[in-house]
């Protein structure tokens, strides 16, 4: 099975509208867990070697962040 042309950029925009919806609530409004809760999965493997996987770890260590640095935010380019 193949996906069409039309298909996979109508999935390929569809993918950059949560990353863009991901990235906006986590990081430039200061709620990453609202946002991991929305959309992260049940399998969260993170990348930075000082934070563990998993959604949990994921917005524990952004929401101290944010303790430290209230006025973060992030350019998405």
């Amino acid at each position: 099975l193949g996906i069409a042309p039309a298909q996979a950029n109508g999935l390929e925009d569809l993918n950059k509208q949560v990353v863009l919806e991901f990235y906006d609530v986590a990081f430039n409004q200061h709620q990453p867990t609202v946002a991991a809760k929305k959309y992260i999965g049940n399998s969260y493997i993170q990348h930075n070697p000082y934070v563990a996987d998993g959604a949990e770890a994921f917005y524990s260590y952004v929401e101290t962040f944010f303790k430290e640095n209230p006025d973060s935010h992030a350019d998405i380019k």
